[in-house]
């Protein structure tokens, strides 16, 4: 986050400043129907920020520039209410003691797409799933890679999506809806 001020900006002054991946930017609004976003940039401390991101679903610019607009003023208060709460807490996801995370994504693993593919998709989805490329894929497999990457059109086709990222995105769903 080097450079960048705790405050309040529009997604496009974020995406400039702290390199946002427009393509992942672009899938994410096509995916969930966002159609504009506010940044609330806190500073925690030297090593940590937290950026909490307000959707909006509506186009009319109007509606995001007079939010913004109240929002400023709010700011010291959202940031102090940010770092009383984590600055002596480390980032988890999960309350400590109540959910391990690890298991929770084993599990996530295992069940999900399960009744839709095939067993060898299900072994190259998990794989997928744990960050492999089709090289890699295919070389623990022991298979070539064209034969990996038919497996992952199949898996997407089935699946209805597009991409990788649209595959994580699923992925994450479920898990949250596991939770």
């Amino acid at each position: 986050m080097s450079g960048l001020e705790p405050g309040i900006y529009s997604l496009t002054a974020l995406t400039e400043q702290i390199g946002l991946a427009t393509k992942y930017v672009d899938e994410f609004y096509t995916d969930t129907g966002c159609k504009n976003e506010i940044g609330i940039v806190v500073r925690i401390d030297e090593e940590r920020w937290i950026v909490v991101f307000l959707v909006f679903l509506s186009t009319q610019n109007e509606l995001h520039r007079v939010a913004k607009e109240k929002l400023v003023p709010l700011f010291p208060v959202l940031s102090a209410l940010c770092c009383q709460h984590w600055c002596n807490e480390s980032f988890s996801l999960a309350l400590p003691g109540r959910v391990n995370i690890r298991d929770l994504i084993d599990q996530g693993v295992a069940t999900f797409a399960i009744n839709q593919l095939t067993a060898r998709e299900k072994t190259i989805l998990q794989l997928l799933l744990q960050g492999n490329d089709s090289k890699t894929i295919a070389e623990q497999l022991t298979i070539c890679v064209g034969t990996v990457k038919n497996h992952r059109k199949y898996i997407y086709n089935k699946l209805h999506i597009e991409s990788q990222s649209a595959l994580f995105a699923m992925f994450l769903n479920h898990l949250i809806h596991m939770g």
